[in-house]
């Protein structure tokens, strides 16, 4: 999910590739057999919806004396928001100025290691002077100089919005962190709340050997769904089950904070990988890809993967599924939709795993 830089492998060779993630598909494992389509949000859920909301990312820099991630962008205007609407817009780089923990979740993303406060998001609509004068790509600042201008300290720090910045840019959102962490996204009111395992929880044999609690650390279990496989299935059916809702959703646009259970068209990396554990095996946890990387699931070796297991790549900048036969099923990395890409040695994906985690 960090989209500030990324490799991607062509031949034996690497080449760089700047705000859009990993590109390249690997061929698509064939669907489960009788896998069933989750229903997408109609179209006439988006009727009203303003579309000044949404912006694209130009670039990023990190002050690390407030702790603030300044995000450049223009906003998108173009037609009425569709369900067509947002595939052409779906991008890693889209971002919703109404989903605030999309914003939270790209920002700690694009810095998994540095301990984020605050994250304010620019509107360059009108201009962008600032870039030409500043390395501003991915960029780590020891003074109070983001976005170049040091009058705003002392707004940002107050969460103003709506202002002019010197760069030429508007603020639209200053956005708090709510964890130390630097990942929860839990004070938005969404379902990504963290839920640590009980004491008193059961627990299930895993492949290995060992014993996975039921539900995992960092889960819990949403009493008002009915997964496609249940807390006792068996692990050959929450295999499928996890597959089958995964791969429902293949070619589904990515953007910054979106997940369909709140009604919302899309998603971004952790928001998807939250979605399928919740609707194959009622799981709900943090949609933060950071969160998860940092408290969701049992940690277990990367020999040790199998189908099945949620995989945390560049230390919570990157979240997707491992589905065997070497590949992974994610939101993004490079695709800016659902697909699948390669998890296996020599791959670039492989290369990056911080963790794997083992969800049943």
């Amino acid at each position: 999910m960090n989209a500030t830089r990324c490799l991607t492998s062509v031949a034996s060779a690497l080449a760089l590739i700047v705000m859009t993630g990993c590109s390249g598909q690997a061929a698509a494992v064939p669907p489960v057999a009788g896998y069933r389509t989750v229903p997408t949000p109609p179209a006439s859920a988006y009727a009203g919806q303003a579309m000044h909301r949404f912006y694209r990312v130009i670039g990023t820099e990190f002050d690390r004396r407030t702790g603030t991630v300044t995000v450049h962008s223009q906003g998108i205007v173009h037609g009425p928001l569709t369900a067509a609407a947002f595939r052409r817009m779906g991008s890693e780089t889209t971002l919703d100025a109404a989903s605030l923990d999309g914003i939270v979740n790209f920002g700690t993303a694009e810095y998994p290691t540095l301990h984020v406060q605050r994250i304010r998001l620019l509107d360059h609509r009108s201009g962008w002077r600032h870039y030409a004068y500043h390395g501003w790509r991915g960029t780590v600042r020891s003074g109070s100089q983001a976005a170049g201008n040091h009058a705003l300290t002392a707004a940002t720090a107050a969460g103003s919005t709506g202002i002019a910045d010197s760069g030429g840019a508007t603020i639209v959102a200053s956005v708090p962190v709510p964890s130390s962490s630097g990942a929860s996204d839990a004070s938005y009111g969404t379902n990504g709340s963290y839920a640590y395992q009980s004491p008193g929880a059961t627990t299930a044999a895993s492949a290995t050997g060992g014993s996975i609690p039921v539900p995992p650390p960092g889960v819990r279990i949403d009493p008002n769904i009915t997964p496609s496989a249940g807390v006792h299935a068996s692990r050959a059916a929450k295999v499928t089950a996890v597959e089958q809702i995964a791969q429902s959703k293949l070619g589904t646009p990515y953007i910054w904070g979106h997940n369909e259970d709140r009604g919302q068209y899309g998603f971004d990396c952790s928001n998807y990988t939250e979605y399928v554990y919740h609707h194959s095996l009622g799981y709900l946890f943090t949609t933060s890809s950071k969160g998860q990387y940092l408290h969701v699931g049992v940690p277990v070796s990367t020999s040790s993967m199998l189908p099945g297991d949620l995989v945390a790549f560049d230390q919570g900048g990157h979240t997707g599924i491992f589905v065997g036969n070497g590949q992974m099923i994610q939101e993004g990395g490079g695709l800016h939709k659902v697909g699948y890409l390669p998890l296996r040695p020599g791959s670039y994906w492989y290369g990056h795993i911080s963790a794997v985690k083992r969800m049943f």
